[in-house]
């Protein structure tokens, strides 16, 4: 006969160098308290990416043992609500499982993360090599589903801050002769036919709309080709302002 014991239990884990905690609480059919940090990781992401990063907890405690489900869930509860852990940045719980801190809602129930937590995850991350499998899955998804209009607008909002664009221009400078990914390749023909292909009909971001003779044209290009009148004529003229 096994010598199994059902009992749902609340727990600690914490790395003590950074300060850093979470408390949960397990209610499986299958749990008990030995199997804590040996079979049973949580089942929170935050603690799977913060121990990446920083290696296993120092501080992994059974804090009390129920007989139901129900009992273990309302004291997890009153723990957190008691902790406050929704708003305590030493806590990677994310809310006292009623409700989480405005701000938290906001970063959609995410916290704020430190520097260094930031920095030590970026390189977890960067290590980290998806299967092709999993490439063409994630790509699948994304495969003809335009930006939605907020998204676009938030983009150009990213992308015209200066330190986003002097942080660009840095990396750029980096990425010249044999340092750029491109360096001494050509895209094939099928290659060339997408990228038209996905840019046809689209207009050019910096086009310039330009008005001849009473008649508005999109973009130079255009009034050149339908014109016959050269487009570095058009930009001098435009220069100019003779049009």
């Amino acid at each position: 006969m096994s010598d199994f014991i059902y009992q749902p239990y609340t727990y600690l884990i914490g790395w003590s160098d950074h300060n850093v905690y979470y408390y949960g609480v397990r209610y499986a059919k299958s749990c008990n308290p030995t199997e804590l940090w040996s079979s049973y990781f949580t089942s929170s992401k935050y603690v799977k990416e913060f121990a990446a990063v920083n290696g296993a907890p120092d501080i992994i405690q059974i804090r009390k043992i129920f007989t139901n489900a129900d009992k273990a869930r309302l004291w997890e509860h009153k723990v957190l609500k008691r902790l406050k852990v929704n708003t305590n940045e030493r806590f990677l719980n994310q809310s006292d499982n009623v409700s989480i801190s405005s701000e938290a809602a906001l970063r959609g129930a995410k916290k704020k993360k430190s520097a260094e937590t930031r920095r030590k995850m970026s390189i977890y991350q960067s290590s980290k090599k998806l299967s092709k499998e999993t490439r063409v899955r994630i790509s699948s998804t994304k495969t003809g589903v335009p930006f939605t209009q907020d998204q676009i607008k938030y983009r150009k909002q990213v992308m015209n801050k200066p330190e986003v664009r002097n942080k660009l221009s840095e990396i750029g400078k980096t990425k010249v002769g044999a340092k750029n990914n491109f360096f001494g390749k050509v895209h094939s023909d099928s290659s060339k036919r997408a990228i038209s292909e996905s840019k046809m009909g689209m207009k050019a971001p910096n086009a310039k709309s330009v008005i001849i003779d009473g008649i508005e044209y999109e973009s130079i290009k255009k009034a050149s080709l339908e014109t016959g009148i050269s487009k570095h004529l058009i930009r001098k003229m435009m220069k100019n302002e003779y049009l």
